[in-house]
């Protein structure tokens, strides 16, 4: 369709009157700015090699908010629409041999497509004028990156020369010569990083892992809650004897040596040895050796309520006072 739309132009182009038999331009500068909405700003910076009193410059693509700068005097331009393309029509007054410069500005929307991840910036112009020398930029966006490897393989004609300044990347074109009737055509395809796609995965993942950490929190607090439980309950079951060693523990803050244990529970250490194996097959406490036959016997959970540990009795005093490193008689 855009093929049809060209030629058509063509044909425009050849039935149109020239302006000024001799005109031409001495140069003519454009500068293309991809915005990141798939919009693309245009500066077309002309010097003409003659005054002339009037100019029309056909586009091959719609335009809007068209606006001109010269340093002549007046210059009264406006878009045209020929079918589904536009052409700029301009009336000078004012212009001389000194003074015959002109920059028009414009915004389009229609030359960027995306196939994918990737952006194709495509773009072709019309020389109704002869031209000395023409350059042609391409200032792709804050996150655009050329998409392919090597980068010439990403822009057409691959005669470019690509520049950056920090912050973009720019494609810069030169030619001389051009005649009347050429076209010229550019291209470039590029990728945006860390644009929509990246801030939409990024917050997708980031909500992800809120949720899993959430929903772990969660499963350790019921597995936890549960553990508490399936422990209480199993206290709630022991036999006499079981249950004054586990008060024994409770009240010394889950933690004591074993013959402590016998001295308060006044068992034998072979009746206190028996308890503590059944208490331990159940996995309420644990038992770990300390010194020599020595045990220290611990809660393997001790109740939220924690109950006030007594003073210790004279003899356990006299205990403390001796070295760790006393043998003792407690049967493991």
């Amino acid at each position: 369709m855009k093929l049809i739309y060209i030629c058509f132009l063509l044909v425009v182009l050849v039935a149109l009157p020239t302006t000024v038999n001799a005109t031409g331009l001495e140069k003519l500068d454009v500068e293309a700015s991809i915005i990141g909405d798939y919009s693309v700003s245009y500066s077309l910076k002309m010097v003409f090699d003659e005054p002339l009193i009037k100019l029309n410059y056909p586009l091959s693509f719609r335009i809007k908010n068209l606006t001109s700068i010269n340093n002549f005097g007046d210059a009264s331009c406006r878009a045209i629409t020929i079918g589904r393309v536009d052409s700029i029509d301009c009336d000078f007054v004012g212009m001389t041999q000194n003074k015959k410069s002109l920059t028009l500005e414009f915004t389009t929307s229609e030359e960027i497509s995306l196939i994918e991840e990737k952006r194709k910036y495509s773009s072709t112009y019309f020389s109704r004028l002869p031209v000395n020398k023409t350059s042609f930029l391409v200032r792709l966006p804050e996150r655009g990156t050329l998409s392919e490897q090597p980068t010439n393989n990403s822009y057409y004609p691959s005669d470019a020369s690509v520049r950056t300044d920090g912050k973009y990347i720019m494609v810069y074109w030169e030619k001389e010569n051009i005649k009347p009737g050429d076209t010229l055509t550019y291209s470039i395809s590029y990728l945006m990083t860390g644009g929509e796609f990246s801030i939409f995965y990024n917050t997708f993942a980031l909500l992800l892992i809120i949720v899993v950490i959430i929903i772990g929190f969660i499963l350790l607090f019921f597995r936890r809650h549960t553990t508490t439980k399936s422990k209480e309950l199993l206290v709630s079951v022991l036999d006499k004897d079981e249950k004054t060693v586990y008060d024994i523990l409770v009240v010394h803050q889950g933690a004591v040596s074993q013959k402590v244990i016998v001295r308060e529970s006044n068992f034998s250490k072979a009746k206190v040895s028996r308890v503590l194996r059944r208490l331990k097959s159940r996995n309420i406490i644990g038992i770990e050796p300390i010194s020599g036959r020595e045990n220290k016997i611990i809660l393997t959970h001790l109740p939220g309520k924690k109950t006030e540990a007594q003073p210790n009795t004279q003899a356990e005093q006299g205990e403390n006072k001796q070295g760790s490193g006393q043998e003792n008689t407690d049967t493991q």
